[in-house]
């Protein structure tokens, strides 16, 4: 089983343990990877795994051009 696989099982054993952040209702189904409300909102698992709840970006500190240097100076060989 892969990491997507296993926490989709894992929420099917537990479905009854959570509640849809957007409209407060149970959570019905996982198929796929993808975890679905009564009212059709649905949350989709990480490649590992992960199951996030956000409604809305989140500020981070990390900007398009600190992550473009980053890459540069991983992929020169300097590490």
């Amino acid at each position: 089983m892969n990491k997507i696989q296993l926490a989709s099982h894992f929420l099917a054993t537990h479905l009854n343990q959570f509640e849809c952040p957007v409209c407060h209702s149970p959570f019905i189904d996982v198929a796929a990877g993808t975890l679905r409300c009564s009212n059709d909102h649905t949350f989709d698992l990480s490649k590992k795994g992960t199951l996030f709840f956000l409604n809305a970006p989140v500020n981070t500190e990390y900007t398009d051009e600190m992550l473009r240097n980053r890459q540069q100076v991983l992929t020169s060989g300097f590490f």
